[in-house]
């Protein structure tokens, strides 16, 4: 297992870049992510999760998206991140306990920890 037990830090972080072994998910509007973001990260609004009532969609309709974004592999491990470490909660729990996806960890320095370091890499 690449991604350790809880939350991950920066240390391991430069890992995801590329790496087909680790999807980093965010959690981002999409203006935001367009500005930077992790290397070879995918976007999901953190909105997509609910209804125009503001309830959790059907849980079909949340597999789609996760499907989308991360694929069917449920083994996978996933970063899940966004700005602030607020948002991104809320798609990890999709993930892992509605949906039923292993290994992902929400990352709670999120883009924010991430600037911080100017050895990291980020794309635009």
């Amino acid at each position: 297992m690449i991604l350790p037990p809880l939350f991950p830090q920066n240390g391991w972080l430069p890992i995801c870049g590329n790496n087909h072994k680790v999807v980093a998910l965010g959690i981002r509007k999409i203006e935001d992510y367009q500005e930077g973001h992790i290397p070879g990260a995918v976007n999901l609004l953190a909105s997509e999760a609910y209804t125009k009532l503001g309830t959790f969609k059907k849980k079909d309709d949340l597999e789609n998206l996760a499907i989308a974004a991360v694929g069917k592999d449920k083994s996978k491990e996933i970063l899940t991140y966004c700005d602030a470490g607020k948002c991104c909660p809320t798609w990890a729990l999709i993930l892992t306990s509605v949906l039923g996806y292993k290994n992902d960890k929400p990352y709670d320095g999120s883009f924010a920890e991430w600037t911080k370091d100017s050895e990291l890499p980020v794309s635009h």
